[in-house]
């Protein structure tokens, strides 16, 4: 630790607070179940199984409510859909790499990139097929972010369908700034999972303190 810098640390204790507040999300959840007279429902330590049953969590507080919430994202059904989402932002950069520095196999990567995103079962398809589900619950959020998503994905469709295997490096530009603005759409997606906006919230709060706390110690 002596070693880090005051940046490098507050980098680890964001991480850190992040996850740990994933844990947390989990474990009240488990919390509600019992609170509603149901197992856990997924996975967890025999302990903090036990730990959850003696501490049911019922009515209707913030813990309840953010409990819930965080049930429908993780579990319910918004699983899928924040599934594909996490997925997609892990997997996007790639074809935003090809894009960037196309040569004789771009174009045919980047085909094969597209479709897979779109076939039955891939992310854009997961992605655009949920769109009902919110609708019918109201989620303004994930109507927003799904219809964003959608159309850049089919903005991407569109500037490759423009090129071909024989496309100049300099034709690329126009799909490669498509696929940016997908990926943008993607992760203000996954920035909006109920799970991941609190988990960023008390890892980028831990983050701001440590740096206050350092700057204080370092005048």
């Amino acid at each position: 630790m002596g070693d880090l810098s005051a940046d490098e640390a507050a980098r680890i204790a964001m991480t850190v607070v992040h996850e740990a507040r994933h844990a947390e999300q989990r474990f009240r959840v488990a919390r509600l179940q019992a609170g509603e007279g149901m197992d856990a429902g997924f996975d967890m330590d025999e302990d903090a199984a036990a730990a959850a049953s003696a501490a049911p969590l019922r009515g209707g507080g913030q813990d309840a409510r953010e409990a819930r919430e965080w049930r429908e994202n993780q579990f319910g059904e918004d699983a899928t859909y924040r599934e594909a989402v996490t997925w997609w932002v892990m997997n996007i950069r790639p074809a935003i790499d090809v894009a960037n520095h196309p040569d004789a196999d771009s174009y045919e990567r980047l085909g094969r990139l597209l479709r897979g995103w779109g076939k039955p079962g891939g992310a854009a398809d997961v992605i655009r097929n949920h769109l009902a589900s919110a609708r019918r619950r109201r989620k303004a959020t994930i109507i927003a972010d799904v219809t964003r998503i959608t159309d850049a994905f089919d903005g991407a469709i569109g500037m490759y369908g423009a090129l071909s295997p024989t496309s100049a490096p300099d034709e690329f530009e126009p799909l490669l700034n498509a696929l940016i603005d997908l990926s943008k759409a993607v992760y203000k997606a996954y920035a909006d999972q109920p799970i991941e906006a609190d988990a960023w919230a008390a890892g980028n709060a831990t983050f701001e303190a440590y740096g206050k706390a350092a700057g204080a110690a370092h005048p």
